[in-house]
């Protein structure tokens, strides 16, 4: 069909780069051990790069089924991915250092304390959750476009693109509640009254349902 890449594009070829080079900025050591306590030492680091490696590779998948998928290069595209891999770039950093701390006890880096402090922590959830926001946000925004693009999607295709819109805005939205939730004072966030379900009885269960509309 006309809307399906065959061939890999320049922005393709770019985004590939680009996330090659933040997969090398993840790497413990570009350099090979030279001793075995060196290897142990870069060993030890291996689960934080496997996660972080891993959430980075999802990225690249979601945006590669994106250009898999549709044959679209115009502005707005050019300029969502643009902005992704950027964000791609800036988020490795958050990213490496997030997962290396909580691995550190397993790595025999200690607890991390020297690292990072107990009030530095949130500025640190802020600025990964910040990341996470921006990325899957990113990926929905492009494939809403290519929903309302002149591609002659099929009502299959079309469908799929929307769904793909509704699963990276609820990851996007489930970071942005995380975030809200831990920097939202406890005294400051909404409660809302939930009806208490009867014991029994149909009276009970029409007034239950009464409720809960």
């Amino acid at each position: 069909m006309p809307h399906k890449r065959r061939e890999v594009s320049r922005i393709e070829g770019l985004s590939d780069g680009v996330f090659a080079f933040a997969i090398t900025l993840l790497v413990v050591s570009l350099e090979v051990p030279k001793s075995f306590t060196e290897l142990l030492h870069v060993m030890q680091a291996f689960p934080a790069f496997a996660v972080s490696f891993a959430l980075l590779f999802q990225i690249w998948w979601r945006q590669y089924r994106f250009f898999r998928r549709y044959d679209l290069e115009d502005t707005t595209i050019i300029v969502l991915t643009a902005v992704l891999l950027f964000v791609v770039l800036f988020f490795v950093y958050p990213l490496k250092f997030l997962w290396s701390l909580l691995f550190s006890p397993l790595s025999g880096a200690g607890t991390g304390e020297e690292r990072i402090t107990l009030a530095q922590l949130p500025t640190l959830f802020y600025v990964y959750g910040a990341g996470v926001v921006a990325t899957y946000g990113l990926l929905a925004a492009m494939y809403a476009h290519a929903s309302r693009a002149t591609l002659e999607l099929t009502q299959v295709e079309l469908l799929e693109a929307r769904e793909d819109v509704y699963r990276n805005l609820g990851l996007s939205a489930r970071s942005w509640r995380a975030e809200a939730n831990r920097f939202w004072p406890e005294e400051d966030k909404p409660r809302w009254p939930m009806p208490t379900r009867p014991a029994a009885g149909a009276s009970g269960r029409r007034a239950y349902r009464a409720a809960s509309c």
